[in-house]
């Protein structure tokens, strides 16, 4: 119906019968209904894409408040030194900081904050938590210790989420075979979660524009948004690395994340080869002499519930 029918059937309205008039209460009402629920949908849609923001430009509030336990501290006497505690020590980074803030029973009875979260990794690190070994924790066996974790404490996982191009068991989902940003500055900056990250080592060929994974290790994920100054940069997340490569007291790394644009991912895993756009490199993590460059993996978000 165009205005100009609208205005007639307005001014007419008074010499209408009643059930004209109801009649058009009932036409009215329900185009108004349709209009409602497509405004409805519409603002849905948009609220589940990048329009619709639920998390801040920048984030650091747990950044000074989140430890960094030194996997390969000598006083901790984790297995073979702890060279491939990162998994368990990266979670431990973050049930210690929930614990301070509204979840106590994380963390163990112990005279000190420190030697509590030494006996945290120790259980953590067992067959029936992450079950690290000598080749380090997948990120199944990390998001089946942290679930354990958390519900051994009376405690519940109301997200537990996972992306990246490593495989992991069908009891978990993939949200994204690509870290998304977005994603990770969400899980990062929610008040009772947080964000372990998986980064890979990688040789890098010119030639071929390819990167080959020769190890891998897990940080954490304490802030985003600034870089080392206080200026805003999107692209910026600050890390706790429990390696020995980051010094053996507490450091904030501050890593820009830069694209990959082309080349692509290899390894001897079964999911490789993968086109690398899309991913990316950090390259101002501390990494091993023997590799050429970081590339973010995969990471394990969660968050807690009571």
């Amino acid at each position: 119906m165009q205005y100009a029918e609208y205005f007639n059937v307005i001014f007419n309205i008074f010499s209408s019968d009643r059930t004209e008039v109801m009649m058009l209460h009932n036409k009215l009402f329900s185009r108004l209904l349709i209009i409602a629920l497509l405004t409805m949908a519409i603002t849905g849609i948009l609220c589940t894409s990048t329009f619709c923001q639920t998390y801040p430009s920048a984030y650091i509030d747990k950044v000074s408040t989140t430890p960094d336990l030194l996997q390969t501290d000598r006083k901790a006497n984790f297995t073979d030194n702890g060279i491939h505690y990162g998994g368990p020590v990266s979670a431990s980074n973050i049930f210690v900081w929930l614990a301070n803030n509204g979840f106590a029973r994380l963390c163990p009875p112990a005279e000190s904050q420190k030697q509590s979260q030494i006996a945290m990794v120790h259980k953590l690190a067992l067959p029936a938590y992450i079950a690290t070994s000598d080749e380090g924790s997948s990120p199944t066996e990390v998001m089946r210790g942290i679930k354990k974790y958390v519900s051994d404490a009376g405690y519940r996982c109301t997200r537990l989420e996972y992306q990246g191009w490593r495989s992991i068991s069908k009891k978990f989902s993939v949200k994204s075979d690509i870290p998304q940003l977005e994603w990770m500055k969400e899980m990062i900056s929610n008040s009772t979660g947080g964000l372990c990250i998986n980064v890979g080592f990688y040789t890098y060929s010119k030639e071929s524009h390819t990167f080959t994974r020769i190890g891998g290790h897990w940080v954490t994920a304490v802030g985003y948004g600034v870089d080392t100054k206080g200026n805003p940069d999107p692209y910026t997340i600050i890390i706790h690395d429990p390696s020995r490569r980051d010094g053996k007291s507490t450091h904030h790394d501050y890593c820009r994340l830069w694209p990959i644009n082309d080349g692509s991912i290899l390894s001897g895993a079964k999911e490789l080869p993968i086109s690398a756009n899309g991913y990316y490199t950090i390259p101002s993590l501390n990494i091993p002499k023997t590799s050429d460059i970081a590339v973010l993996d995969c990471a394990v978000g969660f968050v807690v519930g009571k």
